[in-house]
């Protein structure tokens, strides 16, 4: 009996000291447990982290979201709305037309010239012409691309010879309500991108018959180069203004006579079909400007010989 209530005590001590001991383990699990849980916090002291070097990670982080958004928003902005930013004008080349025709051009190309486009900052173009001297008068060449020769004034008065009526109340409200305003525009977007004024005035003329038009093309359009109205009978381009749609004339003029890249923003839908630089002179845009264009080139001389007769004789 003894015997048995020693081996009773026995047992009672080692379950005892069992229990202990997973007690005391448990005591010391605890702390550590709690730190572990610290060290997983973001930002917490235990990371070396300030609180604010969190809010810092996350300012970062929303800023290079934010950076992504823009790259992406500016990439989108500098797409082309199409594909089909056409090349030539009234009476291209066939060439031309069935390439324009291929790539699927249609009104639907010509009216995003207007969709949402106001009227080109002016701080853009180019100074007041230069100051002429009747007593050395400047080379008159076929040339497109150079300096000018011929003042806005004898543009003018060549224009009032001719005994057409300006169509004041067409181009009032688009930014040209007199004839010197007109070639004031002529002037400055020519000279922007380093067209001859008095070529794009010449043939402006002679495109719309004085700014009376009354082809394919309205005085509404804005529209003084024929930019889009070929010989299947479209009606082109309509652009929002007079100087947007002196811009796109001479844009096109460039695309025809040079391979400089264009100063201001593209607004000509038909400039990347043009074979940059093939047309250098007046001479060189018939067959391609006009179709069949025999004579377009001995036309656009000799009204710019008129003008200069007017500046200089």
């Amino acid at each position: 009996m003894a015997g048995m209530d020693t081996r009773a005590l026995h047992i009672t001590t080692f379950l005892t000291a069992i229990f202990v001991a997973i007690a005391v383990v448990a005591f010391v699990a605890a702390p550590n447990t709690a730190m572990a849980q610290e060290r997983a916090k973001p930002g917490s002291f235990l990371l070396g982290g300030h609180p604010k070097a969190a809010a810092q990670a996350t300012a970062e982080s929303d800023e290079s979201a934010t950076a992504d958004s823009s790259a992406s928003e500016t990439a989108e902005q500098a797409a082309p709305t199409s594909d089909n930013q056409a090349a030539s004008t009234e009476g291209d080349s066939p060439d031309a037309a069935v390439q324009a025709s291929a790539d699927g051009d249609s009104a639907d190309d010509d009216a995003q010239a207007s969709d949402g486009s106001d009227s080109p900052d002016a701080a853009t173009q180019a100074p007041a012409e230069p100051v002429f001297d009747p007593a050395n008068p400047p080379e008159l060449t076929a040339n497109i691309m150079g300096e000018q020769a011929i003042p806005a004034d004898a543009m003018v008065a060549w224009f009032e010879s001719a005994g057409q009526p300006y169509p004041a109340d067409v181009y009032a409200d688009a930014g040209a309500p007199t004839i010197e305003d007109f070639a004031k525009l002529c002037v400055e977007e020519a000279n922007s991108e380093g067209v001859r004024p008095e070529v794009l005035f010449s043939q402006i003329m002679h495109e719309t018959g004085y700014l009376q038009f009354g082809g394919q093309v309205s005085p509404d359009q804005c529209n003084f180069g024929g930019l889009g109205a070929t010989n299947d009978g479209a009606a082109g381009a309509t652009f929002p203004d007079v100087r947007t749609g002196l811009r796109a004339q001479v844009q096109h003029l460039k695309a025809y006579a040079s391979t400089e890249d264009l100063v201001n923003e593209v607004v000509d839908p038909r400039f990347d079909l043009v074979s940059r630089g093939c047309a250098p002179t007046v001479y060189d845009l018939g067959g391609r400007w006009a179709v069949p264009g025999d004579t377009y080139g001995d036309a656009l001389m000799r009204h710019m010989e008129d003008m200069y007769a007017i500046a200089y004789e």
